[in-house]
Order: structure tokens, then sequence, then C-alpha cells
């Protein structure tokens, strides 16, 4: 009886298998697999790190600011006139300020 190969040489053989049937003997497909495939392999794991923490985080902070915001425009939303004219009149003169003392 012949001892059993480990698992990793199955699992070796199975990642290669596609690349066997291309011509290409089992060590250069060994070879392939731990040079390209592994690394790419690890490449993608990291990018979906990345993916995951740093472009959905943002994504997230950036909705929660708005739910945030949200929140405070009822109250500066009341519905009279008064308060409309007040908020055009103080965007005119934060406008004529900036553009005063940028002059």
């Amino acid at each position: 009886m012949t001892p059993a190969k480990p698992a990793t040489s199955r699992a070796v053989r199975d990642a290669v298998e596609p690349i066997s049937l291309l011509g290409f003997t089992e060590l250069e497909a060994t070879i392939y697999a731990w040079l390209v495939q592994h690394p790419g392999k690890a490449f993608g794991r990291a990018l979906t790190v990345v993916d995951d923490r740093v472009i959905d985080g943002a994504v997230n902070e950036v909705a929660e600011d708005v739910i945030d915001a949200s929140g405070v425009a009822p109250r500066i939303q009341r519905g009279f006139v008064r308060s409309y004219a007040l908020a055009f009149l103080l965007g005119a003169v934060a406008l004529l300020l900036f553009l005063g003392l940028r002059a």
C-alpha cells in the first residue's frame, strides 16, 4: 500500500489542474501557481480589505453626515417667509463681505 499524499498536495494539484491541461508539466504548473496565482489571490484579498475599510468607510461616513444634516434642516426650515428672507439677506451680506475682503 502506498502512503496517502498530504492534503496540500491535493490542493495544489486541484489549483493547477487547468494549467496542466494546457500542456504544462506538473512542475511548471506548480511554479506558476506559486509565482502568479497565490500572489494574485493575496493581492485580491488585500484589495477587499481596503475596499471594506477605506472606501465603504468613507461612504458610510458621508451617509451619517447626511443623516445628521437632515435632522437640522427641519429646525431651519419653519415655513415662514420672514425666516427665508433673513437667510437670503444673511447670504447676500456674506457674499458681499467675501467679495469685498478678497479685493
